[in-house]
C-alpha cells in the first residue's frame, strides 16, 4: 500500500505538475478518504469511538533525513517501508515486521511445493 501511495503521488506530480498534490492528500486519501469511499465509517481516523487501526512505521533511516514532516516518510521515502507494529481493531497484527504466530518458513515451503507441482 505504501508503494502505491507513493506511485500516486508522483503520477499526479508527473501529469499535472509538481504542486498538483501533496503527501498529505495522498494519506488522506488511503485513510479517511478511502474508508469513506468505501462505506466505512468507523475508520481511517483515530478518534473516540472508532476501529483502532494504527501503523507504527521505524523512520530512523537516512532516506527519511531532512523531511519537513516525519509523518509523510513512508510515502515519500520510497522503498521498503519499516512496518514496527501495525495494529486492526485495536489487535497487533504485525509486530516488529512479522505477524505473530505467524508460519513464514512454512508458507515458503508450501509455496514452494504448489510451484513445484503446477510447474511439472
Amino acid at each position: 500500500m505504501i508503494s502505491e501511495m507513493n506511485s500516486a503521488w508522483h503520477t499526479h506530480r508527473a501529469a499535472k505538475g509538481p504542486a498538483a498534490t501533496t503527501v498529505e492528500d495522498v494519506v488522506r486519501w488511503a485513510t479517511v478518504n478511502g474508508a469513506r469511499i468505501l462505506g466505512f465509517p468507523d475508520i481511517g481516523v483515530l478518534a473516540p469511538g472508532k476501529l483502532a487501526d494504527l501503523a507504527i512505521f521505524d523512520l530512523s533511516s537516512p532516506r527519511y533525513f531532512g523531511l519537513h514532516d516525519p509523518l509523510i516518510g513512508p510515502v515519500a521515502g520510497a522503498g521498503t517501508a519499516d512496518l514496527r507494529m501495525l495494529m486492526v481493531g485495536g489487535n497487533v497484527v504485525v509486530e516488529d515486521g512479522a505477524i505473530p504466530g505467524f508460519d513464514l518458513e512454512k508458507l515458503r515451503h508450501d509455496a514452494a511445493r504448489v510451484v513445484t507441482r503446477l510447474a511439472h
